[in-house]
């Protein structure tokens, strides 16, 4: 193929580019500015991403981008940065000029993006890249050099089940991420998973600045003792809740209560929006296998869905088990 393409990083007097192709070309965003780009790219406290970009070189025009954006991870209590993968785009006049076999052959655009990515996150002493990638992946993840774990998504309907049982001393409010609670809570639990991504006040902070307000956080209390914390996404037309980013102090009984209380915050917001006796609501949740025990054990049920992991470890740091994705314990939305 006589296809002059180069594979670099971004600099600033890309980012105006950056926006327009975007725009045309991403298939789920059509008004990003120069304000949502800073939110959504440049937020992180671990530094600047890397926006790997294809460029048609005979015509100095970007035709592919892929984004690596820096986080804090936890493994065996330790952490460390590492990236998270999305966002991958190629223009569509060009996909027809790549077929099956350039995956087979290492030489697709998208590999080549990632292979490019890798070597500046290495530089940067990233020891991880992970990614919960759309389902029209599908088979690419297989060429691609990542371990791969498949978690079940697990739903309670509302229709067939009223809210949980709690203690009256127990009491469920909003928490902002800048409380001082959240990172005794973490050193508290961090411990109980082996890999995780880092929730301390930064993650959260992090996770709600980017959210546009999609996600509300709260805490689960007993005698103003911060016990667990979650976020519910509503998004699947106003039909299903996604328990996300829960953090206990332990995987027991703690995790069953924050559980509990995140389902009965799911169903509160559930009645207040006059629910049609036609359609059925739930409460849901991406199952590790810790977590998974205890859905099971409350009544949810196993839906027809599952989230996609994939790690790819990218230093000598930790052995290969260590990180493997099946140890993670990881939300719908990270």
């Amino acid at each position: 193929m006589n296809m002059n393409i180069i594979y670099r990083n971004y600099v600033e007097d890309d980012i105006d580019s950056i926006i327009q192709f975007w725009n045309a070309n991403s298939g789920w965003d059509t008004d990003m500015n120069r304000e949502e780009f800073n939110l959504r790219f440049c937020s992180s406290p671990l530094g600047r991403p890397i926006l790997m970009l294809a460029i048609n070189n005979d015509i100095n025009e970007i035709v592919g981008i892929l984004c690596f954006i820096p986080l804090s991870v936890t493994i065996n209590s330790r952490d460390k940065k590492c990236f998270k993968l999305f966002g991958a785009i190629f223009k569509e006049s060009y996909r027809s000029k790549f077929g099956l076999s350039s995956f087979l052959t290492g030489k697709h655009p998208l590999q080549q993006l990632y292979s490019k990515g890798i070597g500046v996150a290495k530089s940067e002493n990233a020891t991880l890249m992970y990614l919960l990638p759309d389902p029209r992946w599908g088979r690419i993840l297989h060429v691609m050099p990542f371990r791969i774990q498949h978690f079940p998504l697990w739903s309670y309907r509302f229709s067939m089940n009223e809210p949980f049982l709690l203690s009256a001393s127990i009491v469920v409010k909003d928490i902002i991420p800048e409380d001082k609670e959240i990172d005794i809570l973490w050193q508290q639990s961090s411990k109980a998973h082996i890999c995780t991504i880092t929730k301390s006040r930064e993650f959260y902070k992090l996770k709600i600045k980017t959210s546009h307000g999609r996600y509300k956080m709260k805490g689960v209390y007993c005698k103003n003792q911060l016990l667990g914390i979650f976020t519910l996404d509503n998004t699947k037309y106003r039909r299903q809740w996604l328990i996300c980013d829960l953090l206990t102090i332990n995987n027991a009984d703690k995790l069953t209560l924050t559980l509990k209380a995140a389902s009965n915050a799911a169903y509160f917001e559930y009645l207040k929006q006059e629910p049609d006796p036609d359609q059925f609501y739930k409460v849901a949740i991406l199952a590790t296998p810790t977590i998974e025990k205890k859905v099971m054990q409350l009544g949810f049920l196993k839906d027809d869905y599952s989230f996609t992991l994939a790690v790819q470890l990218l230093d000598n740091s930790f052995d290969k088990s260590t990180v493997s994705p099946k140890l993670w314990h990881i939300s719908a939305n990270d």
